[in-house]
């Protein structure tokens, strides 16, 4: 069936995006990055509302959807490596503690068997570690035919290929009674959003509902309850190749011009900073673990020194 772009804006807006859409056979998928974020990093006792997008009504609009029978998962563009997986997960564990049972935790549905892949071993355990290794899923490897994602539970990182992540996602959750599922799809850049809607597959099958959500995060950015993305960065939906993508969105050029220039009245928070040339490595000792795991691994052969 056809698939539907819908842009909503405001803090409320992921709640108003999953508003009457829980139930069996539903998906919701979300961006990680200044979607389940608000793009601040600070202490982990901030304002709830300072470390998830949406504050309260964002984490009880998602409880309301589990609780009605939906499964969440997120979908991030980072790239699929188990590091970067581990880097989301301690967030979703403090930052985003409140997140941590809706989107990280057992919802009942054999997070460790279903979908395909293969379970990488954890080779990161033998390192030396200051603090326990945080409790997870396994890590795995999951090919397409669009290319690898990384996927850990339900959280997973794709390297913009977000599309193939929810054709997977759709293997993970079972039909409603009248056999068709849905696909709530939110995430804060318009190319994505786009990007999800369009693809050919989804509008191809009568039996699937696709909703890909542009969270736009315009006047929230404007309002200072949440950090500006630089009009110089890719991420923002309001540059000029993006065009089509807004007019597709609902955002005429009028609209477009008078939203650059109030981007422009906070310039020195969005301002690109000048490319710096990087600092020189600095040698980092390498842990006991570590050695004799590449050891194990490379016939003896001593590591390299980290950093070098």
């Amino acid at each position: 069936m056809p698939t539907t772009l819908m842009r909503v804006e405001s803090a409320s807006g992921l709640a108003l995006a999953l508003a009457g859409r829980g139930g069996a056979g539903v998906a919701v998928v979300l961006d990680f990055d200044r979607t389940v974020t608000n793009g601040f990093a600070g202490p982990d006792d901030t304002a709830l509302d300072r470390r998830v997008r949406g504050g309260a009504a964002s984490v009880e609009a998602l409880a309301a959807a589990r609780a009605a029978g939906a499964r969440l998962f997120v979908v991030s563009a980072r790239h699929g490596r188990e590091l970067v997986l581990d880097a989301m997960l301690v967030g979703l564990s403090q930052a985003q503690r409140e997140l941590k049972p809706l989107l990280v935790d057992g919802d009942g549905e054999d997070d460790e068997e279903d979908g395909d892949g293969v379970v990488v071993a954890d080779g990161a355990a033998a390192l030396d570690r200051a603090a326990p290794r945080l409790a997870r899923a396994a890590f795995r490897v999951v090919s397409t035919p669009h290319g690898a994602l990384g996927v850990c539970g339900r959280i997973y990182a794709t390297d913009y290929k977000k599309p193939a992540a929810i054709e997977h996602v759709l293997t993970r959750i079972r039909a409603a009674p009248d056999g068709t599922k849905t696909v709530v799809f939110v995430d804060d850049f318009v190319g994505n959003a786009c990007d999800v809607a369009n693809w050919a597959p989804f509008g191809e099958d009568p039996k699937l509902n696709v909703v890909s959500v542009w969270w736009d995060p315009f006047a929230e950015e404007v309002a200072g309850s949440m950090k500006p993305v630089a009009l110089a960065s890719t991420d923002c939906s309001y540059r000029e190749e993006y065009a089509g993508y807004l007019a597709a969105a609902g955002v005429d050029r009028a609209a477009w011009q008078d939203r650059l220039a109030a981007y422009k009245t906070i310039a020195p928070a969005v301002a690109a900073k000048p490319d710096a040339p990087p600092p020189p490595p600095k040698p980092v000792a390498v842990p006991a673990g570590f050695a004799k795991l590449f050891g194990e691994r490379s016939g003896g052969r001593p590591p390299p020194e980290l950093g070098s």
